[in-house]
């Protein structure tokens, strides 16, 4: 999410992941994108121009979401629907003062309604959240068949 130049998708097609959607929602950053994954003849990059809505029908193991505070945690739930079991999301972009508000977030919102078993650690301006199981809770089943 908020894939910019498309680094980090090539750089993830360069270490081999299979399947990589790279999504923005400036035109500019999504041209921009497939234009770089073509001069590093990458291939297997899906380039989608919009916000997390377009996420609705896909899984994935790894989400690297790199957006302002705000946007995290308006479409946080959008990234939980869609990670695997045992998945990882890495957020970036935000202030150094935000991780507290994040931190909040994903305990009392997210953990409360997904209920996972789940662990966040802050690597500098990084916010690692592993999920490690999924649970079923109020009528939600978050797990997807991998």
């Amino acid at each position: 999410m908020g894939c910019g130049t498309g680094v980090l998708s090539i750089l993830a097609a360069k270490l081999n992941a299979k399947d990589i959607t790279a999504i923005d929602i400036d035109k500019f950053s999504y041209e921009n994108t497939i234009h770089n994954a073509e001069l590093n003849n990458i291939k297997n990059i899906n380039v989608r121009l919009g916000d997390a809505s377009l996420l609705h029908d896909m899984n994935f193991d790894i989400i690297l979401a790199n957006i302002n505070r705000n946007i995290l945690l308006r479409d946080m739930h959008y990234y939980c629907n869609v990670l695997k079991n045992k998945g990882l999301i890495l957020f970036s972009g935000f202030f150094i003062d935000d991780e507290k508000i994040i931190e909040e977030f994903v305990e009392k919102i997210i953990v409360h309604k997904y209920y996972f078993e789940w662990k966040l650690n802050f690597m500098n301006e990084t916010i690692k959240l592993e999920i490690t199981g999924k649970t079923k809770k109020d009528g939600y089943l978050i797990e997807h068949n991998e």
